[in-house]
């Protein structure tokens, strides 16, 4: 599968994305950690690891919180939250 971030440019697994946006999630019944670290995406260049069939693109963070724990949450993105990162 493949989509498009908010200029157009075509996105597939792989591609690298700066996160754009995330209002649409901060919107939703989430713990704050949870919306802590998703706002703590705002910015940050991912990976894009699935396309889903409905077009969205997922991406994760990891926080390494110890030498020994580590934790990671991922989110979808629609074309208007992401731009691709092309170096």
């Amino acid at each position: 599968m493949k989509t498009t971030d908010r200029f157009g440019v075509e996105v597939i697994k792989g591609t690298r994305v700066r996160v754009f946006s995330v209002d649409a999630i901060l919107k939703l019944p989430l713990e704050d950690e949870e919306k802590e670290r998703i706002q703590s995406m705002l910015g940050e260049v991912l990976n894009v690891y699935e396309v889903d069939e409905q077009g969205f693109a997922w991406v994760e963070k990891w926080w390494h919180e110890t030498d020994e724990t580590s934790r990671s949450h991922s989110i979808a993105l629609t074309p208007e939250e992401m731009e691709v990162v092309t170096q």
